[in-house]
Protein backbone atom coordinates (compact mmCIF):
# COMPACT_ATOMS: atom_id res chain seq x y z
CA UNK A 1 0.00 0.00 0.00
CA UNK A 2 1.21 3.33 -0.78
CA UNK A 3 2.36 5.88 1.90
CA UNK A 4 2.68 9.71 1.74
CA UNK A 5 5.68 11.66 2.60
CA UNK A 6 5.02 14.94 4.20
CA UNK A 7 6.37 18.04 5.06
CA UNK A 8 7.41 17.70 8.96
CA UNK A 9 6.66 20.29 11.31
CA UNK A 10 9.93 20.94 13.00
CA UNK A 11 9.24 23.30 15.43
CA UNK A 12 5.77 25.47 16.56
CA UNK A 13 6.88 28.03 14.56
CA UNK A 14 7.39 26.24 11.45
CA UNK A 15 4.95 27.13 8.46
CA UNK A 16 7.01 25.88 5.58
CA UNK A 17 9.81 24.05 4.70
CA UNK A 18 12.11 24.08 0.98
CA UNK A 19 12.78 20.87 -0.84
CA UNK A 20 16.80 21.25 -1.06
CA UNK A 21 18.00 17.95 -2.87
CA UNK A 22 16.24 14.67 -3.50
CA UNK A 23 18.92 11.89 -2.43
CA UNK A 24 16.67 9.01 -3.66
CA UNK A 25 14.63 9.13 -7.31
CA UNK A 26 11.84 7.74 -8.59
CA UNK A 27 12.26 4.19 -9.01
CA UNK A 28 14.63 3.73 -6.18
CA UNK A 29 14.67 1.57 -3.93
CA UNK A 30 14.34 2.80 -0.32
CA UNK A 31 14.25 1.12 3.42
CA UNK A 32 12.80 2.50 6.60
CA UNK A 33 15.72 4.97 8.15
CA UNK A 34 17.03 5.79 4.47
CA UNK A 35 17.48 9.59 3.77
CA UNK A 36 15.21 10.64 0.96
CA UNK A 37 15.23 14.24 0.68
CA UNK A 38 17.11 17.13 2.52
CA UNK A 39 14.69 20.13 3.39
CA UNK A 40 15.51 23.17 4.27
CA UNK A 41 13.64 26.27 6.81
CA UNK A 42 13.87 29.42 8.58
CA UNK A 43 15.97 28.00 10.65
CA UNK A 44 18.26 24.24 9.57
CA UNK A 45 18.96 21.85 7.19
CA UNK A 46 17.15 18.71 8.29
CA UNK A 47 17.39 15.41 6.36
CA UNK A 48 13.77 13.36 6.06
CA UNK A 49 14.27 9.60 6.51
CA UNK A 50 11.23 6.92 4.92
CA UNK A 51 9.33 5.57 7.67
CA UNK A 52 8.65 2.24 5.28
CA UNK A 53 9.78 0.11 3.15
CA UNK A 54 9.76 0.10 -0.39
CA UNK A 55 9.75 2.08 -3.83
CA UNK A 56 10.13 5.74 -4.21
CA UNK A 57 6.86 5.69 -6.57
CA UNK A 58 6.19 9.59 -7.46
CA UNK A 59 8.27 13.08 -6.46
CA UNK A 60 5.40 15.43 -5.66
CA UNK A 61 7.95 18.83 -4.78
CA UNK A 62 10.56 19.63 -6.33
CA UNK A 63 14.15 21.13 -5.42
CA UNK A 64 13.66 24.52 -4.50
CA UNK A 65 10.09 24.61 -3.96
CA UNK A 66 8.40 25.56 -0.90
CA UNK A 67 6.03 23.17 0.82
CA UNK A 68 3.30 23.49 4.03
CA UNK A 69 3.88 21.44 6.77
CA UNK A 70 2.19 18.44 6.39
CA UNK A 71 1.94 18.85 2.59
CA UNK A 72 3.19 15.92 0.38
CA UNK A 73 6.20 15.77 -0.90
CA UNK A 74 6.17 12.20 -2.21
CA UNK A 75 4.94 8.74 -2.09
CA UNK A 76 6.73 5.59 -1.64
CA UNK A 77 5.12 2.10 -1.92
CA UNK A 78 5.55 -1.28 -4.14
CA UNK A 79 7.02 -1.96 -6.95
CA UNK A 80 4.93 -1.07 -10.22
CA UNK A 81 1.71 -0.35 -8.23
CA UNK A 82 -0.43 2.33 -9.32
CA UNK A 83 -1.36 5.24 -7.14
CA UNK A 84 -4.16 5.81 -6.10
CA UNK A 85 -5.61 9.52 -7.09
CA UNK A 86 -6.51 9.78 -3.32
CA UNK A 87 -3.55 9.97 -1.69
CA UNK A 88 -2.76 12.82 -3.72
CA UNK A 89 -5.91 14.81 -2.19
CA UNK A 90 -5.00 13.91 1.52
CA UNK A 91 -2.51 16.33 2.43
CA UNK A 92 -1.96 19.96 1.06
CA UNK A 93 0.78 20.69 -1.17
CA UNK A 94 2.00 24.04 -2.40
CA UNK A 95 -0.32 24.33 -4.42
CA UNK A 96 -4.00 24.22 -3.01
CA UNK A 97 -3.66 27.41 -1.31
CA UNK A 98 -6.76 28.74 -2.66
CA UNK A 99 -10.04 27.97 -0.36
CA UNK A 100 -12.98 29.73 -0.12
CA UNK A 101 -13.00 32.14 2.14
CA UNK A 102 -16.82 33.59 1.25
CA UNK A 103 -17.92 33.14 4.90
CA UNK A 104 -15.31 34.64 6.48
CA UNK A 105 -15.40 37.52 4.18
CA UNK A 106 -19.11 37.92 4.83
CA UNK A 107 -18.82 38.14 8.62
CA UNK A 108 -15.97 40.74 8.17
CA UNK A 109 -18.00 42.24 5.85
CA UNK A 110 -21.05 41.97 8.53
CA UNK A 111 -18.90 42.85 11.39
CA UNK A 112 -16.87 46.53 10.01
CA UNK A 113 -19.57 47.77 7.03
CA UNK A 114 -20.53 51.14 8.50
CA UNK A 115 -24.10 51.77 9.39
CA UNK A 116 -26.84 54.41 7.93
CA UNK A 117 -28.50 56.54 10.05
CA UNK A 118 -31.24 53.96 10.06
CA UNK A 119 -28.40 51.32 11.66
CA UNK A 120 -27.68 49.43 8.66
CA UNK A 121 -25.64 49.90 5.23
CA UNK A 122 -28.26 50.53 2.29
CA UNK A 123 -27.52 47.45 -0.07
CA UNK A 124 -29.72 45.27 -2.71
CA UNK A 125 -29.03 40.94 -1.26
CA UNK A 126 -27.72 40.26 -4.95
CA UNK A 127 -25.18 43.19 -4.13
CA UNK A 128 -24.03 42.23 -0.94
CA UNK A 129 -23.94 38.80 -1.94
CA UNK A 130 -21.72 39.49 -4.58
CA UNK A 131 -19.39 41.67 -2.57
CA UNK A 132 -18.78 38.76 -0.09
CA UNK A 133 -17.77 36.46 -3.25
CA UNK A 134 -15.30 38.98 -5.16
CA UNK A 135 -14.06 40.40 -2.16
CA UNK A 136 -15.24 44.11 -2.36
CA UNK A 137 -15.62 46.17 0.81
CA UNK A 138 -19.14 47.24 0.91
CA UNK A 139 -18.04 50.29 2.99
CA UNK A 140 -15.92 51.55 -0.17
CA UNK A 141 -18.77 51.43 -2.44
CA UNK A 142 -21.22 54.49 -3.26
CA UNK A 143 -24.58 53.31 -4.21
CA UNK A 144 -26.38 54.34 -7.55
CA UNK A 145 -29.66 52.96 -6.42
CA UNK A 146 -32.71 54.72 -4.98
CA UNK A 147 -31.80 56.79 -1.62
CA UNK A 148 -28.24 55.90 -2.49
CA UNK A 149 -28.79 52.20 -2.31
CA UNK A 150 -25.60 49.76 -3.43
CA UNK A 151 -27.00 47.41 -6.02
CA UNK A 152 -24.63 45.31 -8.07
CA UNK A 153 -23.75 47.04 -11.01
CA UNK A 154 -22.26 49.43 -8.07
CA UNK A 155 -19.93 46.44 -6.61
CA UNK A 156 -19.52 45.28 -9.76
CA UNK A 157 -17.99 48.79 -10.86
CA UNK A 158 -15.75 48.86 -7.66
CA UNK A 159 -13.98 45.41 -8.62
CA UNK A 160 -13.34 46.48 -11.84
CA UNK A 161 -11.57 50.08 -10.78
CA UNK A 162 -9.73 47.72 -8.10
CA UNK A 163 -8.06 45.47 -10.57
CA UNK A 164 -7.30 48.40 -13.24
CA UNK A 165 -5.80 50.38 -10.21
CA UNK A 166 -4.08 47.03 -8.85
CA UNK A 167 -2.94 46.45 -12.99
CA UNK A 168 -1.42 50.14 -13.25
CA UNK A 169 0.30 49.79 -10.10
CA UNK A 170 2.40 46.49 -10.87
CA UNK A 171 3.26 47.70 -14.70
CA UNK A 172 4.75 51.09 -13.10
CA UNK A 173 6.87 48.99 -10.87
CA UNK A 174 7.58 46.94 -13.91
CA UNK A 175 8.69 49.83 -15.49
CA UNK A 176 10.86 51.39 -12.51
CA UNK A 177 12.65 47.86 -12.31
CA UNK A 178 13.58 47.74 -15.72
CA UNK A 179 14.55 51.61 -16.08
CA UNK A 180 16.64 51.53 -12.39
CA UNK A 181 18.05 47.69 -12.89
CA UNK A 182 17.81 47.03 -9.55
CA UNK A 183 18.67 43.99 -8.32
CA UNK A 184 15.62 41.72 -7.22
CA UNK A 185 16.55 38.91 -4.28
CA UNK A 186 13.91 36.58 -3.97
CA UNK A 187 13.44 36.69 -0.09
CA UNK A 188 14.20 33.27 1.46
CA UNK A 189 12.32 31.17 4.33
CA UNK A 190 14.73 33.13 6.74
CA UNK A 191 14.02 36.07 5.88
CA UNK A 192 10.33 35.58 5.03
CA UNK A 193 9.97 33.81 9.48
CA UNK A 194 12.24 36.71 10.45
CA UNK A 195 10.10 39.60 8.99
CA UNK A 196 6.43 38.05 10.08
CA UNK A 197 8.24 37.21 14.20
CA UNK A 198 9.70 40.93 14.38
CA UNK A 199 6.49 42.30 12.96
CA UNK A 200 4.38 40.26 15.36
CA UNK A 201 6.85 40.82 18.06
CA UNK A 202 6.50 44.62 17.85
CA UNK A 203 2.39 44.15 17.27
CA UNK A 204 1.94 42.01 20.15
CA UNK A 205 4.39 42.86 23.04
CA UNK A 206 4.52 46.89 24.02
CA UNK A 207 8.46 46.79 23.92
CA UNK A 208 10.14 49.23 26.54
CA UNK A 209 13.75 49.17 26.53
CA UNK A 210 16.25 50.26 29.39
CA UNK A 211 20.01 50.84 29.13
CA UNK A 212 22.49 51.09 31.79
CA UNK A 213 26.43 51.87 30.86
CA UNK A 214 28.59 49.28 33.12
CA UNK A 215 31.83 49.50 34.16
CA UNK A 216 33.36 46.25 33.13
CA UNK A 217 37.08 46.41 34.40
CA UNK A 218 36.71 43.59 36.82
CA UNK A 219 35.21 41.12 33.97
CA UNK A 220 38.24 42.10 31.68
CA UNK A 221 40.43 40.89 34.24
CA UNK A 222 38.42 37.79 34.87
CA UNK A 223 38.61 36.69 31.58
CA UNK A 224 42.15 37.25 30.71
CA UNK A 225 43.04 35.11 34.02
CA UNK A 226 40.63 32.91 32.72
CA UNK A 227 41.66 32.46 29.50
CA UNK A 228 45.30 32.62 31.28
CA UNK A 229 44.72 29.65 32.81
CA UNK A 230 42.87 27.79 30.33
CA UNK A 231 44.33 26.56 27.36
CA UNK A 232 42.05 24.45 25.91
CA UNK A 233 39.45 26.85 25.72
CA UNK A 234 38.98 30.47 25.18
CA UNK A 235 36.19 32.54 26.84
CA UNK A 236 34.39 35.14 25.76
CA UNK A 237 32.85 38.20 27.05
CA UNK A 238 29.22 36.39 25.65
CA UNK A 239 30.15 33.19 27.43
CA UNK A 240 30.56 35.48 30.49
CA UNK A 241 27.40 37.30 30.00
CA UNK A 242 25.30 34.06 29.43
CA UNK A 243 26.28 33.06 32.98
CA UNK A 244 26.09 35.69 34.64
CA UNK A 245 22.27 36.49 33.28
CA UNK A 246 21.44 33.25 33.99
CA UNK A 247 22.67 33.21 37.60
CA UNK A 248 20.79 36.77 37.70
CA UNK A 249 17.32 35.44 36.49
CA UNK A 250 17.36 33.28 39.55
CA UNK A 251 16.57 35.88 41.45
CA UNK A 252 13.73 37.59 38.88
CA UNK A 253 12.27 34.68 37.83
CA UNK A 254 9.38 36.93 36.40
CA UNK A 255 11.52 38.12 33.59
CA UNK A 256 12.41 34.58 32.84
CA UNK A 257 8.52 33.84 31.46
CA UNK A 258 6.54 33.77 29.10
CA UNK A 259 2.97 34.99 28.31
CA UNK A 260 -0.26 33.55 26.51
CA UNK A 261 -3.82 35.06 26.09
CA UNK A 262 -4.58 33.86 29.79
CA UNK A 263 -1.72 33.55 31.70
CA UNK A 264 1.93 33.76 32.74
CA UNK A 265 4.25 31.11 32.38
CA UNK A 266 7.67 31.46 35.18
CA UNK A 267 9.53 28.51 33.18
CA UNK A 268 11.56 26.62 35.83
CA UNK A 269 14.38 25.88 33.22
CA UNK A 270 16.69 28.79 32.70
CA UNK A 271 17.63 28.31 29.21
CA UNK A 272 19.32 31.30 27.20
CA UNK A 273 19.19 32.17 23.57
CA UNK A 274 22.04 33.22 21.52
CA UNK A 275 21.77 35.73 18.65
CA UNK A 276 24.19 34.65 15.98
CA UNK A 277 24.32 36.21 12.74
CA UNK A 278 24.54 34.76 9.59
CA UNK A 279 24.79 36.27 5.99
CA UNK A 280 20.79 35.89 5.12
CA UNK A 281 19.30 36.75 8.47
CA UNK A 282 19.51 35.81 12.13
CA UNK A 283 19.41 32.17 14.06
CA UNK A 284 19.32 32.09 17.94
CA UNK A 285 19.85 28.44 19.42
CA UNK A 286 19.59 27.89 22.82
CA UNK A 287 22.50 26.88 25.85
CA UNK A 288 20.14 24.84 28.11
CA UNK A 289 20.12 24.91 31.92
CA UNK A 290 22.93 27.87 32.13
CA UNK A 291 22.10 28.37 35.65
CA UNK A 292 23.21 24.88 36.61
CA UNK A 293 26.25 24.70 34.28
CA UNK A 294 29.94 25.91 34.93
CA UNK A 295 31.13 28.64 32.78
CA UNK A 296 33.87 26.04 31.03
CA UNK A 297 31.02 23.91 29.73
CA UNK A 298 28.70 27.04 28.59
CA UNK A 299 32.05 27.89 26.87
CA UNK A 300 32.57 24.93 25.03
CA UNK A 301 28.44 24.57 24.14
CA UNK A 302 27.96 27.95 23.17
CA UNK A 303 30.82 27.68 20.56
CA UNK A 304 29.52 24.36 19.49
CA UNK A 305 25.87 25.62 18.65
CA UNK A 306 26.80 29.19 17.06
CA UNK A 307 29.38 26.87 15.11
CA UNK A 308 26.72 24.80 14.08
CA UNK A 309 24.54 28.26 13.56
CA UNK A 310 26.86 28.96 10.51
CA UNK A 311 27.16 26.11 9.24
CA UNK A 312 23.34 25.28 9.62
CA UNK A 313 23.58 21.80 11.36
CA UNK A 314 21.52 22.69 14.14
CA UNK A 315 19.05 20.06 15.27
CA UNK A 316 15.50 21.11 16.33
CA UNK A 317 16.69 20.84 20.68
CA UNK A 318 19.73 23.17 20.03
CA UNK A 319 17.25 25.76 18.63
CA UNK A 320 13.81 25.46 20.81
CA UNK A 321 12.62 26.59 24.28
CA UNK A 322 14.99 29.54 25.02
CA UNK A 323 13.47 32.06 28.09
CA UNK A 324 15.70 34.61 27.28
CA UNK A 325 17.94 35.69 24.65
CA UNK A 326 21.00 37.97 24.80
CA UNK A 327 22.03 39.73 21.28
CA UNK A 328 25.84 40.82 21.25
CA UNK A 329 26.77 43.79 19.08
CA UNK A 330 30.04 44.17 20.49
CA UNK A 331 31.65 42.65 17.69
CA UNK A 332 30.20 45.43 14.95
CA UNK A 333 30.92 48.54 17.20
CA UNK A 334 28.01 49.61 18.43
CA UNK A 335 27.56 51.26 21.79
CA UNK A 336 24.01 50.77 22.97
CA UNK A 337 20.76 49.51 20.61
CA UNK A 338 17.10 48.34 21.13
CA UNK A 339 16.56 45.05 20.63
CA UNK A 340 13.13 42.98 19.42
CA UNK A 341 11.72 40.58 22.01
CA UNK A 342 11.91 37.09 20.44
CA UNK A 343 8.45 35.92 21.33
CA UNK A 344 7.42 34.21 23.57
CA UNK A 345 9.88 35.43 25.53
CA UNK A 346 9.07 38.44 27.50
CA UNK A 347 12.43 40.26 27.69
CA UNK A 348 15.97 40.19 25.44
CA UNK A 349 19.04 41.46 26.23
CA UNK A 350 21.52 43.80 23.93
CA UNK A 351 24.87 44.25 24.29
CA UNK A 352 27.07 46.78 23.17
CA UNK A 353 30.97 46.89 22.82
CA UNK A 354 33.68 47.57 25.37
CA UNK A 355 35.19 51.16 25.08
CA UNK A 356 37.92 52.94 27.24
CA UNK A 357 36.69 55.83 28.31
CA UNK A 358 37.75 58.29 31.06
CA UNK A 359 35.01 58.03 34.36
CA UNK A 360 34.88 59.72 37.60
CA UNK A 361 35.35 57.23 40.71
CA UNK A 362 34.30 57.41 43.73
CA UNK A 363 37.06 59.50 44.70
CA UNK A 364 35.94 62.16 42.38
CA UNK A 365 39.30 61.22 40.20
CA UNK A 366 39.18 60.97 36.66
CA UNK A 367 40.21 57.70 35.50
CA UNK A 368 40.19 55.39 32.79
CA UNK A 369 38.11 52.33 32.72
CA UNK A 370 36.43 49.81 30.36
CA UNK A 371 33.31 51.00 30.01
CA UNK A 372 30.09 48.62 28.26
CA UNK A 373 26.29 49.69 27.20
CA UNK A 374 23.55 46.87 28.48
CA UNK A 375 19.85 47.24 26.67
CA UNK A 376 16.95 45.52 27.98
CA UNK A 377 13.65 45.39 25.86
CA UNK A 378 10.77 43.41 28.18
CA UNK A 379 7.24 43.14 27.40
CA UNK A 380 5.57 45.64 29.59
CA UNK A 381 2.76 43.08 29.70
CA UNK A 382 4.45 40.51 32.16
CA UNK A 383 7.64 42.92 33.83
CA UNK A 384 7.22 46.35 35.17
CA UNK A 385 9.83 48.73 34.75
CA UNK A 386 10.99 48.74 38.67
CA UNK A 387 11.47 45.22 37.80
CA UNK A 388 13.23 45.59 34.70
CA UNK A 389 15.36 48.06 36.31
CA UNK A 390 16.33 45.65 39.80
CA UNK A 391 17.33 43.16 37.18
CA UNK A 392 19.71 45.01 35.29
CA UNK A 393 21.40 46.39 38.12
CA UNK A 394 21.90 43.28 39.41
CA UNK A 395 23.94 42.00 36.24
CA UNK A 396 25.45 45.15 36.30
CA UNK A 397 26.67 44.36 39.43
CA UNK A 398 28.16 40.63 38.43
CA UNK A 399 29.74 42.29 35.45
CA UNK A 400 31.71 45.40 38.02
CA UNK A 401 32.16 42.76 40.39
CA UNK A 402 32.21 38.91 39.72
CA UNK A 403 32.37 37.86 42.75
CA UNK A 404 28.96 39.54 43.60
CA UNK A 405 27.67 35.54 41.53
CA UNK A 406 28.59 34.24 45.15
CA UNK A 407 26.98 36.85 47.70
Amino acid sequence: MATNVIMPQLGLTMEEGTIGKWIKQVGDIVKKGDVIVEITTDKLSTEIESEVDGTLLKIIAQEGEDIPVKGLIAIIGEEGEQIDTQLLKEAPTSEEKEVDNTPKIEEKIQQEMPVSNSGRIKVSPLAKKTAAKIGVDLSTVKGSGPNGRIVQKDVLAAESKSSTESKVVKEEIKQVQAVSADTIIPLTNMRKVIGKRMAQSKQTAPHVTITTEVNVDKTVELRNKLNAKNTDVKFSYTDILVKMTATALRSYPIINSSITDDSIIIHDKVNIGVAVALDDGLIVPVVRDADRKGLKIITKETKDIISKARTNTLSKDEMSDATFTISNLGGYDIDGFTPVINLPESCILGVGRIVRKPIVNENDEIVPASMMVLSMSFDHRVVDGATAAEFLKKLKGYLEDPDNMYV
